[in-house]
């Protein structure tokens, strides 16, 4: 299948261009973590936020990135990881078509969730229960999706997903579903069992900026 190049070929022209609410991918190259979280999941990618806040200045834009990290949601500058090529990966992608509305009432729930605890549980469970699915042919998840579910705490891709699915007016929920309805009935399940792949993958998002695109 032909890939869809993105929108701008270089951080130069990517950065005049970015609005709150854009999607963030990374990949933390050497660590280990990052390894595992990329091998288990087929992807590219092992951790997503999104773009917070925008501050101009004469020097140009500080791009403020909000993610739900170890230590829970906080806020670092994108120069982070612009700076620093031989440790991070990065990308972006958009939902097409916010308002500005919309994106300053996804940027209030970005606030309420800072420091909100990463949920350590949930993931190294998905994991466990998706190794024991794949190896011993056993679909045990369905035994667990009310237990791993704690709607007060984030992964990095709940968190991705609930911004969008609750900033957006009702008629456009649906779309910023990153799990298809066909493959997962459970509309829970949907919102909060979420792999940076199916956000890279989603057919609803643009790529703005890849750099291997």
């Amino acid at each position: 299948m032909r890939r869809t190049r993105a929108v701008y070929p270089s951080i130069k022209e990517l950065i005049p261009a970015i609005q709150i609410g854009d999607i963030v991918f990374l990949q933390t190259k050497k660590a280990l973590g990052s390894r595992f979280i990329r091998f288990a999941t087929h992807s590219h990618w092992s951790h997503v936020g999104m773009v917070f806040d925008i501050i101009e200045h004469g020097a140009g834009r500080t791009i403020l990135v909000i993610e739900a990290v170890e230590n829970g949601v906080e806020i670092h500058r994108l120069e982070r990881y612009i700076q620093n090529p031989e440790t991070y990966d990065f990308g972006f992608k958009r939902f097409p078509g916010l308002t500005e509305i919309e994106r300053q009432k996804i940027r209030a729930l970005f606030l309420n969730a800072v420091d909100v605890p990463y949920d350590w549980y949930r993931l190294i469970s998905f994991f466990l229960v998706g190794a024991i699915s794949k190896y011993f042919g056993i679909d045990i998840m369905k035994f667990f999706r009310g237990s791993l579910i704690d709607k007060k705490k984030f992964l990095c891709t709940t968190f991705v997903q609930r911004s969008l699915y609750y900033g957006v007016d009702p008629s456009k929920r649906e779309s910023t579903l990153f799990r298809p309805g066909d493959k997962e009935p459970s509309f829970e399940y949907r919102l909060e069992k979420i792999q940076p792949t199916e956000i890279a993958q989603s057919k609803n998002t643009l790529w703005l900026y890849h750099p291997h695109r």
